[in-house]
């Protein structure tokens, strides 16, 4: 049975999880998978708007990504979404998979339209992947193509105009407020924490970061030039603009957030009562240069579809001649090496060509149209 491209995954809002998979999860669960699927591939796809799992395999696509969530992490999907759940939020299969993960790395599917991290994360997720060697070559094509249509999209369109990630919407949300020259206080760590650090490098007002104790805490607080907060230092953040990056929120910090200035709740779901602003009025999708450039991308992303389409339907006879060529190559090693194997060689190779390449001619290079995706995301 042929290997096949099915995504499980689920959109992280106020009705499902209030965190993604951690780095050091998705790295532990991606060994587990190699360990137990050696002929398989998987993709994992970890951002705090959602989290998806991409596997090639003949088959038992959902069985083998609980056996490793549960061996490596001791989860399963149904538990990183709402308990009240059975099942993950959506799932795609063949080519559907390839269309949407093309949409998302050209910012269609995030909640900042035209979202200019995600390509980023996408990268991190294939050099992960690659690590653990469970990038099998298909769905490494599959991920080279889709960061292509990514970077093409942005580049050909405007669909990446203003500052389309969650860092700057914050940071143009504050200034809004009339509130730039404000200190701001980031609670927590992760990716939305970095990109707010990263939206107010060497602004003009202090940054701090509530220290977790945790190690990572001060390295992140260190990249950006941003102060660590200590419990008993929040005195002197009094007038601060707080912004929540994760649901562990300490019961001491009440008292700051109910008298802050302002306080922008990042996490889905909530992660405070006394939030001004959450994630959910945080879509920014009102840039008319973005909205202008929906079309075009959408254009873009169904193009290179067909494309992959295409190429899919020629890979079987891409094989055949790989082997081939390699068949022919052993069997010119068996020959004596010297002048002679050589001249055999290139004989052969030349007497092959015009055949190879009519028979390249003859394989379709257009492909049916593909379904519109339909999914909860």
């Amino acid at each position: 049975m042929d290997a096949t491209l099915h995504l499980l995954g689920l959109t992280i809002d106020e009705q499902t999880a209030t965190s993604a998979m951690t780095d050091a999860a998705a790295e532990a669960v991606h060994a587990q998978f190699a360990a137990d699927n050696p002929d398989a591939g998987l993709f994992i796809l970890a951002t705090c708007a959602r989290l998806e799992f991409i596997i090639e395999a003949p088959d038992r696509h959902t069985e083998r990504l609980h056996n490793a969530l549960a061996a490596s992490i001791g989860v399963s999907p149904i538990t990183l979404a709402c308990p009240a759940r059975t099942a993950l939020r959506y799932e795609l299969a063949h080519d559907d998979v390839v269309a949407h993960l093309f949409r998302v790395a050209s910012g269609l599917e995030s909640p900042i339209l035209g979202d200019t991290q995600i390509l980023t994360q996408i990268r991190s997720a294939e050099t992960r992947a690659r690590a653990a060697e469970t990038l099998t070559p298909r769905l490494g094509e599959a991920i080279r193509r889709a960061l292509a249509t990514g970077r093409a999209a942005r580049r050909d369109t405007t669909i990446g105009a203003g500052s389309a990630d969650i860092g700057g919407t914050v940071a143009r949300t504050i200034a809004l407020r009339g509130l730039t020259f404000s200190p701001v206080v980031v609670v927590g760590g992760g990716d939305a924490a970095e990109r707010t650090l990263a939206a107010f490098d060497h602004a003009p007002r202090s940054v701090g970061v509530l220290s977790s104790a945790q190690e990572d805490d001060h390295d992140l607080a260190a990249r950006y030039g941003a102060d660590v907060v200590g419990d008993d230092e929040l005195d002197r953040w009094d007038d601060a603009v707080f912004v929540l990056t994760t649901p562990d929120v300490p019961d001491d910090l009440s008292p700051f957030l109910a008298g802050a200035r302002l306080v922008v709740d990042l996490v889905p779901g909530g992660a405070s009562r006394y939030a001004d602003i959450e994630r959910r009025d945080l879509g920014d999708w009102s840039d008319p240069r973005r909205l202008a450039a929906i079309e075009a991308v959408t254009d873009l992303c169904d193009d290179e579809v067909a494309d992959w389409t295409a190429w899919c339907t020629r890979q079987p006879f891409e094989d055949a001649v790989g082997t081939l060529y390699q068949d022919l190559d052993r069997l010119i090693d068996d020959l004596e090496v010297g002048d002679a194997a050589i001249a055999v060689r290139s004989v052969v190779r030349r007497w092959l060509h015009p055949h190879i390449a009519a028979l390249r001619t003859a394989v379709p290079a257009a492909a049916p149209p593909v379904p519109v995706i339909q999914e909860s995301v």
